[in-house]
């Protein structure tokens, strides 16, 4: 499993959160890695990489998918 790979990329965070559209290439929705209700994720595209401002966690696809089986 290359999870570095686009494809790999987009199917483990989109089996964990909804996000919203590109917009200044970054995309945004609901940390799937606390409680949250407001959009607080971002995902940003050119550098594959993430945080959420609302649990100040952040990194690339390899962190989000370990702290996700942590969850």
């Amino acid at each position: 499993l290359h999870v570095r790979s686009r494809r790999q990329r987009q199917m483990c965070i989109r089996d964990s959160t909804k996000l919203g559209r590109v917009s200044g290439g970054k995309r945004t929705g609901v940390c799937p890695l606390h409680k949250d209700t407001d959009p607080s994720f971002t995902v940003y595209l050119d550098t594959n990489s993430f945080f959420c401002f609302g649990c100040h966690k952040g990194g690339d696809v390899i962190t989000l998918f370990y702290a996700l089986r942590e969850k």
